[in-house]
């Protein structure tokens, strides 16, 4: 039996009645978010140019002028997915004879020229060791030693998460503006 709309509206307005308001967020001082020493450091230097990188990172990753916390969770996570596949990936495309180790003369086969301190780079990231010889287990190592689970917090996009404000999971254009205007002055 479908209730007739004059007891659904009176049903709604009573719950409506009983929850009162919605608790207003507390809304915290556009001041008071840490930007990083890197953005900090940018702005010091070139306030203009640094402020027009960031709101290009808030433009690039939001939606109608709003950017969901949720998403860019979801999108730091397949960011970091890549980054560890693409230096995998890597290293398979320098391992020539496929024995699942790179050696330093494989290397110095990719990376021909005068790299001797980009090879030894790769060799002392990846911790091989004594033996200049880098596994396939100390590859995936240094893969997510490089790219940790948790972002340092310094990323423009680290920032733009510590902008929301209002703590409604969404940053807007006005809180991101006021947290600019708010560390020029």
């Amino acid at each position: 039996m479908i209730a007739p709309p004059r007891l659904c509206a009176a049903v709604l307005s009573a719950l409506t009645l009983c929850a009162g308001p919605a608790p207003a967020q507390q809304a915290r001082d556009p001041a008071s978010v840490e930007l990083g020493s890197t953005l900090s450091a940018l702005l010091a230097a070139n306030f203009d140019q640094a402020a027009e990188m960031l709101y290009r990172s808030f433009e690039k990753n939001s939606h109608d002028g709003r950017l969901d916390l949720l998403r860019i969770d979801e999108t730091a996570r397949l960011n970091l997915a890549r980054k560890r596949a693409d230096k995998v990936a890597g290293f398979l495309a320098i391992d020539i004879d496929w024995d699942g180790q790179v050696t330093r003369a494989e290397l110095e086969a990719a990376f021909p020229g005068d790299l001797s301190g980009f090879v030894q780079g790769y060799l002392d990231d990846a911790e091989a060791g004594d033996d200049d010889i880098i596994s396939l287990d100390e590859m995936r190592a240094a893969a997510l030693r490089d790219a940790p689970s948790e972002g340092t917090g310094d990323s423009f996009l680290d920032v733009l998460i510590r902008m929301d404000l209002d703590n409604d999971g969404i940053v807007t254009e006005d809180e991101v503006l006021s947290v600019l205007y708010a560390h020029a002055q």
